[in-house]
């Protein structure tokens, strides 16, 4: 079993191989290099050194936080509860992760007595002796033999060692790096900056169009002269038709709504008759036989539901999640070929009602529901709980199918082939 399985993205290789050297230094075992041996499948190589680790750390970069293995490892380690999160860009965690205090290896220069390392050793420490009970790893004896020429003490575990001073560099050899207060200042000069160019152009903008208005009314005020009769007759005419027009519009608004509300009641009319028709119609309830299976879900219409096949497709948990949807498809039960795996949130629904079903075992079940492109959701009828695996992996297979009830009314329209309005043609 591995004391320490690290997750990182693959462009940030060099830059974690320092940090796995400190821990390895310090006794631990550490699983970094994803390197696959020879006859080993790749997820199920990693899942087993993931899932024998007692610490996982997860290093956030601006290359892993948009990586889906990272994330997927960091998922599992926070759901088993030994994840250590630690940064070594400016960045924050993806969603999800952001609750979780990481250490900060952003400025770190590879010394060995970083405060900001020991507070990294610290955590992996605690999580190790928590997780498996295990013994935390003794100060290796080249650290005691150092410390011992130096005239100092140091205790048995990374937790009370007591930090080397840093070595102070020549001004020379001082690299001038931005703090985070200078970084927040330069922020905040350029909102302001930002700020007040809106404000300005705002400013000219109202200007201009108020210019543009006066000059418009000037314009009007010199042009104007006085109206003859001809003029005054004519204005006279505009006004009456502009009112002739008004009153038609109006007329043809109260058609119009006239006409809508007459279609709205031709719609509830033959709304009414199709629920009358369907209430007519017996539905199936949840564990009756019907259309070939049983059924496990219905509408409260009683006209629409699931139906699960009787039992499993034959073979136990032998199912890539490939074989699986072909194995649905594939199927013919009771004079039915319409089977297909069901949906994420169906195989929810088959599992609460897997009372009324029967046959199910207390394994993984596929959905059709994918993760992206290498992963799909499984469901466990034991416990419950939906998670995601690779679709290589091998699990049960129950299928399903989708049943409709038609009315009374549908079913003789379908019979003397007679088109039924549709609502928005009333």
């Amino acid at each position: 079993m591995t004391d320490i399985f690290i997750s990182y993205a693959h462009e940030d290789q060099e830059r974690v191989r320092p940090i796995v050297k400190e821990l390895e230094t310090r006794g631990w075992s550490v699983f970094w290099d994803k390197k696959i041996p020879a006859g080993e499948q790749w997820h199920l190589y990693i899942a087993k050194a993931l899932n024998a680790s007692h610490c996982v750390i997860v290093v956030w970069s601006r290359h892993s936080i948009v990586s889906d293995s990272v994330i997927e490892e960091a998922q599992v380690a926070k759901m088993k509860g030994v994840l250590v999160p630690l940064r070594i860009d400016t960045v924050d965690p993806p969603l999800g992760f952001g609750l979780i205090q990481a250490s900060d290896l952003s400025d770190w220069k590879n010394e060995t007595y970083d405060s900001d390392l020991l507070q990294l050793v610290n955590a992996v420490a605690s999580k190790i002796s928590f997780s498996a009970q295990a013994v935390i790893p003794q100060t290796p004896i080249s650290e005691l033999v150092e410390v011992a020429a130096r005239g100092t003490t140091i205790t048995s575990t990374p937790e009370l060692q007591t930090p080397r001073p840093k070595p102070q560099l020549k001004e020379s050899e001082k690299i001038s790096w931005p703090s985070k207060k200078q970084n927040q200042q330069v922020a905040m000069a350029f909102a302001v900056f930002m700020l007040l160019l809106f404000v300005v152009m705002t400013f000219v903008s109202w200007k201009q169009e108020k210019m543009s208005a006066g000059q418009s009314q000037g314009v009007e005020t010199v042009t104007a002269k006085p109206q003859s009769d001809d003029s005054l007759l004519r204005r006279a005419k505009e006004v009456m038709a502009q009112k002739e027009a008004a009153v038609a519009r109006e007329e043809t608004a109260r058609l119009k709504a006239k006409q809508d509300a007459d279609a709205q009641n031709k719609a509830a009319k033959l709304k009414a008759e199709r629920e009358a028709s369907v209430s007519k119609t017996i539905a199936p309830k949840i564990g009756d036989k019907y259309g070939g299976g049983i059924v496990f879900s219905v509408d409260a219409a009683g006209r629409r539901g699931l139906i699960a096949a009787k039992a499993d497709v034959p073979g136990a948990d032998k199912y890539s999640w490939i074989a699986a949807k072909n194995a649905c498809q594939n199927l013919v039960e009771n004079g039915y070929s319409d089977w297909y795996l069901p949906s994420k949130d169906e195989l929810n629904k088959l599992y609460q009602a897997k009372s009324a079903v029967g046959g199910f075992a207390p394994n993984y079940y596929w959905s059709s529901a994918e993760y992206g492109a290498n992963q799909a959701w499984f469901q466990d009828f034991g416990g419950g709980y939906q998670l995601v695996d690779y679709k290589l992996a091998e699990w049960r297979v129950r299928p399903v199918r989708a049943f409709y009830i038609m009315s009374q009314k549908e079913k003789t329209a379908n019979a003397s082939k007679i088109k039924l309005p549709r609502l928005e043609d009333l």
